[in-house]
């Protein structure tokens, strides 16, 4: 019997829109976005060009997958060698125009949250391991098992390399799913200024 493992794809830059869309609305409720982007209108314009970046970034640095052909979840895993976000990094997948579109953002609240993310990775992280950068199923489509099928499709390759997963999520909902999937809370602490929690993972 096939399992849903086995229909996970690998993405390739045809399904960056496609990506950024499904990012978009799972993410829009998202309690770190709402305080990036207060309006809905304001945060609905926004999300765009970042999803557009961590695209980028995503498929440079790492791997992207999504659940099935039918793009229903989608992820970034990032390996071992390339775990830990720099500036050099960000640089070489940035365009001018995403730049342009996020700059003011970045400058006034995102930086802080990059500070804050980047030094617990490496503070509870400082070993060889595998990050799940991003995770999101378009609304439509979640409680169907799309997201687990792809957190079992990062699991199994951690697995064969015997090293750990990381990940971090803003989102108090999402602390059942990670722990029914096997990773153990590692700390949980607010975001500076911005006052949004967010829980660090590790599955061994």
């Amino acid at each position: 019997m096939q399992s849903m493992v086995d229909n996970v794809i690998e993405c390739s830059e045809e399904h960056k829109h496609r990506f950024i869309n499904v990012c978009s609305q799972a993410f829009f409720d998202n309690p770190l976005f709402i305080a990036l982007f207060k309006s809905p209108e304001h945060r609905k314009k926004k999300l765009k060009p970042f999803w557009d970046e961590t695209f980028r970034y995503g498929l440079k640095f790492g791997k992207i997958y999504a659940s099935s052909e039918n793009l229903e979840g989608m992820m970034i895993c990032i390996p071992p060698e390339n775990v830990y976000r720099t500036f050099a990094k960000e640089m070489k997948v940035i365009t001018f125009k995403i730049f342009r579109q996020i700059i003011w953002s970045y400058l006034k609240d995102w930086s802080k949250v990059d500070s804050c993310l980047d030094s617990a990775h490496k503070r509870y992280a400082p070993f060889n391991h595998w990050c799940l950068m991003a995770l999101a199923v378009e609304p439509r489509f979640q409680g169907q098992g799309h997201g687990s099928t792809l957190v079992q499709f990062i699991t199994k390759k951690a697995r064969e390399s015997n090293l750990p997963i990381y990940l971090d999520t803003q989102d108090e909902r999402n602390l059942s799913f990670y722990k029914r999937m096997g990773f153990k809370i590692l700390e949980e602490e607010l975001i500076p200024k911005l006052e949004v929690k967010t829980w660090y993972f590790l599955k061994e």
